[in-house]
Parts: structure tokens; C-alpha cells; sequence
């Protein structure tokens, strides 16, 4: 009798075999796909967090070029254009009414106009000639000189002023924006400079300043920070930057960055329009907080599928099974009735199936060599059958005579 037999192992290593043949070329599939997915994803947020960055300073510069604008109308106002103190002192009273139609941009707090023939400077808050105007104005504290930018060749030009540096009501830090007109013209009579208080830079790159990133605005010349931007006024930050810049042949190569012991990733742009370099630097947890949320999601999502999957094929292996199982129980049953012994007491499924297939075909042939030998035998009792009239006695006589 059959003592034991591994009745599951081929099965299962059929099973696991063709598992393994499909889950082995999708999970290397999958992960090479995972892998340029999380490439272009880094890019796409790279892209997302520089937008804003790209967009704010295109928005100052847009901002610049309204002023330009503004001086081609300011140069054609007839009245400003032959205005002069000397000669009608009591023009002052027009001077600021006519330049109350222009002081009309929230953009600058303060417009200035330098006039070569009578050497005044013209506001819609202040008049005074030059000299009171460095004194009193710039406080005698600045190396700025107006007579040097007006001998340069340049047509326009940025000079950047700390906090109480000008006495202006808007005590804050400045950019001065300075035009020559005519704009188109070789002789020049005239300086217009606006004021550009650090509350509208900030309120322009507000939306490329999120989290803890910070915008810094750099003189490429002497790479001095004139600007910096955040939510939180870290001095430390700006300090380490400062000096990093120093010791960079070229900030501009700069892309990561250490900062008490915090990482940072770094981009710069440098306007078209205006001689200073920006630069953004982004805390690495802006950049890699998505990918890892999104490499978690996968390694999660293919943790489950895997046990969700394991246990699927548990159950559809049983399923399966069946009806092998099922046979493999016929054998077993036949054998025992049979009271037949099988050589071995381990054999599988395919082993017990080609045993019971080559025992029966034994019979079959030892029958078949009994009906032969008996042949005789047998012819002499059909005779005997019919002359006796016994024939009808046994079913299916035509057949088995034949």
C-alpha cells in the first residue's frame, strides 16, 4: 500500500516556476521604469519651484520697462523739458504738479529729475540744487556722484543705497533706476531717477519665495548681496552665503550648498535688463520631499501587491489542484481495492500517474495473453452453448462470437 507521498511539490514548483518567469522581468521592468520616472519627476519639480522664481524677475523687468515708458513721456512733456529755475524761479509750483502726473507707479516711491541747464534736481516732495541734494538727501554718506554718471556714456544705470543712506519719507533700503533723457537722443539735458524701495522687490518675488528659500540679489561686479529675501530675516544665512560667494571664481556654477549643516540646492538668473544676478537657494526637503513621498507610495504599493498577489495564488493554487488531487486520490483508492503495491513510498503526482498507467497496461497485456491462450477452450464452450441451447443465456453472443 501506499505509505506517504510529496503530493503538492511538483505542482508547486510548476506554479512558482511560471511565477517567477513573469515576476522577475516586471519587477526589473518596473523599477527601470520607477527609476527615469523619478528622473523626470526631480526635473518637473525643479521646473515647478524655478517658475515662480523666472516669472517674478521677467515681472521686474516688465516693471523696469514701464519706467522707461514713463521717462519717454515724461521727456515729452513740454513744459519739464524747457523748464528752468534759474530763470523762473516760481516755475518750482509747476514742476510738481506736472510730476504728479507721473508719480502715479506704486512701483517707486520717490522720482527725481536732474536738470543740466539749471542744475536742479526737481521731486514732487522736494527742489533743490545739487549740492543741497547730496548733502541733505544722500546725507553726505554715499560715494554715489550724479555728475560722474552724467559725463559716463551709459544711457541708464543702477545704484543701490542701504537703509539710511537717503533721507526719503520711505526709510528702507533703495535701487535707484536712472534714465537719460532724451532716451533716443546723443545730448542729453536731463537725469530722471527713480527710487525703488526694497518693500516693492519683495512684494514682486514674493512667489518665488516659498518654505525657507531664500532670493538673493548680487552685484555680479563686486558679488556683494545688496537684497535678500525670505520669510525668516536669517542673518547667519546670509553671512555664510556672502562668504561662499567671495571664495566662488563664479557664483554662477554654484548649484548645491552646505549651510549649517542644512543642504540647499541653488539657481541664478541674470535679467536682460537689469546688471544684478539673482540667485535662489532652495532647501533640498522642497526638492526631495516629493520624490520620497512618491518613492515611498511605489515601495508600499509593491509591497502589497506582492503579498496581495501571494496570497491569490495560495488560494487559486488549491483551487487548481483540485482536480489533480482528485485523481491522484482515484489511483490511490483503485490500488488499495485492487490491493496492488507500488515500488517507493514517495512519489508525486506525474510518478504515481505513469506507475498506475503501466500496471494497468500489465494487466491489459496478461489479460489479453490469457484470452489467446484460452482461445480453444472458450470456442469449445460457445459450441457446447448453442447445441445445448444456452446461447440466450449470455448476453452480447453475436459480439463475443465474432
Amino acid at each position: 500500500m501506499i505509505k506517504s507521498k510529496n503530493s503538492t511539490k511538483i505542482f508547486k514548483k510548476f506554479i512558482l516556476s511560471y511565477i517567477i518567469t513573469l515576476l522577475v522581468p516586471m519587477l526589473i521592468m518596473s523599477f527601470i521604469v520607477f527609476y527615469h520616472f523619478v528622473n523626470v519627476l526631480k526635473d518637473e519639480v525643479k521646473i515647478n519651484l524655478r517658475s515662480p522664481f523666472i516669472k517674478s524677475i521677467d515681472n521686474l523687468e516688465s516693471q523696469v520697462e514701464q519706467l522707461t515708458r514713463t521717462s519717454l513721456q515724461i521727456e515729452l512733456n513740454s513744459f519739464l523739458r524747457t523748464v528752468n529755475i534759474n530763470e523762473i524761479p516760481y516755475d518750482a509750483i509747476n514742476v510738481k504738479s506736472e510730476l504728479l502726473k507721473y508719480n502715479t507707479n506704486s512701483f517707486v516711491d520717490e522720482i527725481f529729475i536732474f536738470n543740466y541747464r539749471d542744475e536742479y534736481i526737481y521731486s514732487c516732495n522736494y527742489l533743490c540744487s545739487l549740492p543741497v541734494f547730496n548733502s541733505f538727501i544722500l546725507g553726505g554718506k554715499n560715494t554715489f556722484d550724479l555728475l560722474e554718471f552724467k559725463e559716463e556714456s551709459a544711457q541708464e544705470g543702477f545704484r543701490y543705497f542701504p537703509v539710511d543712506t537717503m533721507y526719503l519719507a520711505n526709510r528702507q533700503s533703495h535701487l535707484m533706476y536712472m534714465k537719460k533723457i532724451p532716451i533716443q537722443g546723443t545730448r542729453p539735458y536731463g537725469i530722471i531717477m527713480y527710487m525703488i524701495p526694497e518693500s516693492s522687490l519683495r512684494s514682486i518675488l514674493a512667489p518665488s519665495i516659498t518654505g525657507n528659500s531664500s532670493v538673493f540679489m548680487m552685484d555680479p561686479t563686486t558679488r556683494e548681496i545688496i537684497f535678500h529675501f525670505s520669510d525668516e530675516q536669517n542673518e547667519e544665512l546670509v553671512a555664510v552665503f556672502q562668504q561662499m560667494l567671495y571664495a566662488t571664481a563664479q557664483p554662477g556654477d554654484i548649484t548645491e550648498a552646505e549651510i549649517a549643516g542644512n543642504k540647499y540646492s541653488l539657481s541664478s538668473y541674470e535679467p536682460r535688463n537689469i546688471p544684478y544676478t539673482f540667485i535662489q537657494l532652495m532647501p533640498n526637503d522642497l526638492l526631495s520631499g516629493p520624490i520620497e513621498h512618491i518613492r515611498n507610495v511605489f515601495l508600499i504599493s509593491m509591497v502589497i501587491i506582492i503579498i496581495l498577489s501571494g496570497i491569490v495564488i495560495a488560494i487559486l493554487m488549491r483551487i487548481n489542484y483540485r482536480p489533480i488531487k482528485n485523481l491522484k486520490k482515484l489511483i490511490d483508492d483503485n490500488f488499495q481495492l485492487a490491493s496492488k503495491t507500488i515500488a517507493g513510498d514517495k512519489l508525486n503526482e506525474l510518478e504515481l500517474l505513469e506507475y498506475a498507467l503501466l500496471q494497468y497496461n500489465r494487466e491489459n497485456i496478461d489479460l489479453k495473453e490469457y484470452s489467446l491462450a484460452n482461445r480453444e477452450a472458450v470456442k469449445s464452450y460457445l459450441i457446447d452453448c448453442f447445441l445445448s441451447g444456452q446461447a440466450r443465456e449470455i448476453d452480447n453472443i453475436q459480439e463475443t462470437c465474432r
